[in-house]
């Protein structure tokens, strides 16, 4: 197909929009999304709404990937000892899986070695890369971290060890001394696809080395090799890496996958938490699968992962209980340090008007200060460091928004940490207590200027005619997630058609239509929640029927048979 001009419009003409909906098979309100959300020409939005294998990019054009592959293929000549060294997150568990399927499938017997949160930290330690060694180990391949082990790494060199660095952060200055560091974050990386996750390269890894064995036609993806799409999907959508690009592939092709799985690990999880579900969608994934998987690591030991991916089917249902179970434990820690936080908040309201918030309580559960700092950094729309002290140390979580660098922001005092690594919208750091008021200066003097956002898009205004036909391209233009926002919509004047219904005496049910449809709206934690009504703002649950109102919401599609479209009224109403 013949290049085109690009067609990218803030607001795009009828003509563009009937346009691109006859040549594309969309909706006119499903083309306007379209071209006011993705630049380029014709043929890179079919590639966009049809993300296919041909949209892949040879492993070989990663940097570092000769030599990696031709130390793993002496080790799989000599029959040497091979250790994944992973990571406690969703994204290093399925990356380490990929890795050990792929190398078991060549005849070799890795090992794998999952860092405990609580008792290790992130990253190498060299304790365990000198028992490595002792144990027989010639070859170490770290997957989701390593980027920035200097000094384990030296070690490793000494031992010796060959250590294959796959690791999708940003390296910090020089890159560390390993046989091979696999990276497209690499400043001389001619790489494509500038963001990978962690699981994403330790695929790239595998299939070079599948194909330089003679295992694999070089460009090709057999039924058994798409099968690893599945995990990369959860990898790729628990990590928040932009759904473009190859992630795109990945995460649309590994979802229709997830729908009829056949391992009995996958199976037993889906069962668990998403029963009778189908299609499964991203936000399904984001909000149900990964915090299951992500438990095994805040309250245990994410090695729980690893076996749930090979285990059998007698086996597989318990494990998928456990970490159900260790899911309902990590949401209880949450709700109480979250709990704590407010009444910090309400006692020091000064806590709430420094750049970058931190809240530190005695005794908080580490392994889930990230997801708490998450939480905070939505609800006051700024960067948050969430802080546990015990015995002496301080280990703390950090999140961010798009726009701030949480990572580079702290770099200039990072004389203060024992432990510091992370991106730029997440970080961990440990620290001695007696220095925290140090960090806390610090803090308080980050440039407000740095926080500066681009402003939010306006929200997609739909006339209620156009609700439901644009509801049937949303899984065209998904997958939604980091990098391909999901809509949020505005529909005016829709009518109120039936009384307000409280669910659990938290949360709201309406029922608004106009024109002869009906739509099921849901609120939830809505107890204070306002809206305009007939040019009023008005409380949601004091609404009567016949009322009018301006509605700012998402669209949730149904996950079963029989199932009806929602609407998700959002937070902020226009």
């Amino acid at each position: 197909m013949r290049a085109e001009p690009a067609i990218l419009a803030s607001s795009p003409a009828p003509g563009a929009i009937a346009d691109a909906s006859r040549r594309l098979g969309l909706s006119p309100a499903g083309a306007r999304w379209l071209l006011t959300q993705q630049g380029g020409n014709w043929e890179s939005l079919e590639k966009f709404l049809n993300p296919s294998i041909a949209q892949l990019y040879s492993p070989w054009l990663l940097p570092d990937m000769q030599p990696a592959v031709a130390r793993l293929q002496k080790a799989l000549r000599q029959r040497e000892g091979i250790l994944i060294y992973g990571d406690y997150d969703v994204d290093g568990t399925t990356a380490a899986t990929v890795l050990r399927v792929m190398l078991q499938r060549l005849g070799a017997q890795p090992q794998c070695y999952i860092p405990h949160r609580l008792n290790e930290g992130y990253g190498l330690r060299a304790e365990v890369l000198e028992k490595a060694a002792s144990d027989g180990i010639r070859v170490v391949i770290t997957v989701d971290n390593g980027i920035r082990a200097h000094a384990e790494l030296e070690r490793a060199r000494q031992l010796p060890l060959d250590v294959i660095v796959t690791d999708h952060h940003p390296p910090a200055g020089d890159l560390p001394p390993a046989t091979a560091v696999v990276n497209p974050m690499r400043r001389d990386s001619g790489y494509p696809e500038a963001v990978l996750c962690g699981a994403g390269l330790a695929f790239k890894l595998g299939q070079a080395l599948m194909e330089a064995e003679g295992r694999l036609a070089p460009g090709t993806y057999p039924a058994w090799l798409v099968s690893f799409f599945k995990l990369l999907a959860l990898g790729t959508i628990a990590d928040h890496v932009p759904l473009t690009g190859e992630n795109r592939v990945f995460v649309r092709l590994g979802l229709d996958g997830l729908t009829k799985p056949s391992n009995p690990g996958l199976r037993a999880l889906l069962e668990q938490a998403l029963p009778g579900h189908c299609p499964i969608r991203a936000a399904d994934v984001a909000f149900r699968l990964a915090p299951r998987l992500n438990a095994a690591g805040r309250m245990d030991h994410a090695e729980a992962v690893l076996r749930l991916f090979s285990a059998d089917t007698a086996s597989a249902g318990q494990i998928a209980l456990q970490l159900d179970q260790w899911n309902q434990r990590r949401q209880a820690c949450e709700n109480a340090i979250l709990e704590a936080i407010a009444q910090q908040a309400q006692a020091e309201p000064e806590r709430l008007t420094v750049p970058v918030l931190l809240f530190e309580g005695e005794g908080w559960h580490r392994g889930v200060l990230g997801s708490v700092a998450a939480r905070l950094q939505r609800q006051y729309r700024h960067p948050a460091l969430v802080m546990a002290h015990e015995d002496g140390r301080a280990h703390a979580s950090g999140r961010s928004m798009r726009g701030f660098n949480l990572l580079a922001s702290l770099e200039p005092c990072a004389n203060l940490f024992t432990h510091f690594g992370g991106h730029a919208q997440a970080v961990g750091l440990t620290m001695e207590t007696r220095r925290v008021a140090d960090l806390r200066q610090y803090l308080r003097e980050v440039k407000l200027t740095v926080l500066d956002e681009a402003p939010a898009a306006p929200p997609f205004q739909l006339d209620l005619d156009e609700v439901l036909p644009f509801s049937q391209d949303l899984d065209r233009l998904g997958p939604f997630g980091a990098g391909n926002p999901e809509p949020q919509c505005f529909t005016p004047g829709v009518l109120l058609l039936r009384p307000v219904q409280w669910l659990k005496s938290k949360h709201l049910k309406l029922w608004v239509g106009a024109k002869g449809q009906a739509f099921e709206c849901l609120a939830w934690n809505a107890a204070e929640r306002k809206v305009c009504a007939d040019g009023q703002t008005t409380r949601l649950a004091n609404l009567n029927p016949g009322q009018r109102l301006d509605l700012n919401y998402r669209l949730e599609l149904p996950n079963s048979r029989g199932g009806r479209l929602q609407w998700v009224l959002l937070y902020s109403e226009p």
